[in-house]
């Protein structure tokens, strides 16, 4: 039986690449912990849904560049945050650089497919205003006893579009208020 050693072979190291930019030594990592593999992912796939839930895909570029230069180099942000290392990064020759390096590592091809996963994980499980709805709807239906009319409204409900019902549930009282207030 093989192992771990001699599959790896015996001049096996994981080395960091060194490049020069703009005169300054920088480490671009090749490699990657668990936990930063991790955080990586995290931060790009939960950048990516506002404070209400929303899937926002513009957001991924500007965490995907965060990322970059966070975790996989040896360049010190300061307190710089991510707003401001995306004003930076943009049309610079030093980034750009650093990007390509970054994007060709096995590693960032992993760590692509993961947060595809992790996003598609959080689409799929996310509540929904329709969700709340139907959960509304449901706890009333077990207080009322003859639930059959509401079964039968529920099963109709079930193939609708949420947003439009919660659209057409909102836009109604509205419409009415403005009407009252002329």
């Amino acid at each position: 039986m093989a192992t771990i050693t001699e599959v790896m072979g015996k001049n096996f190291a994981l080395k960091n690449a060194v490049k020069r930019i703009n005169g300054v030594s920088v480490t671009v990592k090749t490699y990657l912990d668990t936990d930063n593999y991790s955080e990586i992912v995290n931060t790009i796939a939960n950048s990516c849904f506002d404070e209400n839930g929303a899937y926002r895909p513009e957001y991924r570029e500007i965490a995907r560049r965060y990322v970059i230069i966070k975790y996989m180099t040896d360049i010190d942000l300061g307190d710089m945050g991510v707003s401001e290392v995306f004003k930076c990064t943009q049309g610079s020759a030093w980034f750009a650089s650093i990007a390509t390096d970054v994007t060709k590592l096995p590693v960032w091809a992993e760590i692509e497919q993961a947060v595809d996963e992790a996003i598609n994980y959080k689409n799929l499980t996310r509540k929904t205003s329709f969700d709340d709805l139907c959960v509304v709807l449901s706890e009333f239906a077990e207080k009322m006893g003859d639930t059959k009319a509401l079964d039968e409204i529920a099963e109709k409900m079930a193939n609708l579009d949420d947003k439009a019902v919660v659209k057409a549930i909102i836009e109604k009282p509205v419409k009415k208020a403005k009407v009252k207030n002329k």
